[in-house]
């Protein structure tokens, strides 16, 4: 199982408008978990978000962002990375602060196989149910 790691360096006073922005270079899979670490000192000041190269997939209300001090913050919810690029875009900014802060993102990738286990069977299970006419 690939894990990466990523950091994004957030500079005091960063807007929305001019975020600062990790491309995050990734391979073919679904992941599986992810991990955001907000450091003490931000103070909920620091707004974090992923993308892809079309919309904000985490949070997935798209108006919200994650924000916190000395927090950890799981990601759940699965996300297939199936067509190339495998990238995705970590974003964040921090109006009105004096201080920079660092944010980490760790990942955990697994090949789609691993990652649903039954799908081969459910795909036996719909063969079957052709073979026997039903739909």
């Amino acid at each position: 199982m690939p894990d990466y790691n990523f950091t994004l360096t957030v500079t005091a006073n960063t807007s929305k408008d001019a975020p600062a922005e990790e491309e995050m270079k990734l391979m073919k899979g679904v992941i599986a978990s992810a991990l955001l670490q907000f450091p003490a000192g931000c103070h909920g000041l620091v707004h974090i978000t992923i993308a892809d190269s079309k919309q904000q997939l985490y949070p997935a209300n798209a108006d919200e962002t994650y924000h916190g001090d000395d927090v950890n913050i799981p990601i759940i919810g699965k996300h297939a990375l199936d067509k190339p690029p495998y990238k995705l875009l970590l974003k964040g900014w921090s109006p009105n602060t004096s201080y920079d802060h660092t944010i980490q993102l760790a990942l955990s990738i697994l090949p789609e196989a691993e990652a649903s286990p039954y799908s081969t069977l459910t795909d036996l299970v719909k063969i079957m149910k052709r073979l026997m006419g039903l739909r």
